[in-house]
């Protein structure tokens, strides 16, 4: 119960401007949620875990 695992974390925002068409930015960001999380491939206990995020805008 000693050990802190950091894990990172990415949020995709979807913008309706840029290199692709909306559609295939909203397939990308719905493929991205559905990702399983690593902490719980891992079955790492949730009190040890500290996530650190970022955003990226399409």
């Amino acid at each position: 119960m000693d050990t802190t695992y950091f894990m990172g974390r990415e949020t995709i925002l979807v913008e309706t401007s840029g290199l692709f068409r909306r559609w295939r930015l909203k397939i990308f960001s719905f493929l991205h949620k559905n990702i399983h999380q690593s902490s719980g491939y891992y079955q790492l206990p949730p009190n040890r875990v500290v996530e650190l995020g970022t955003q990226i805008k399409l």
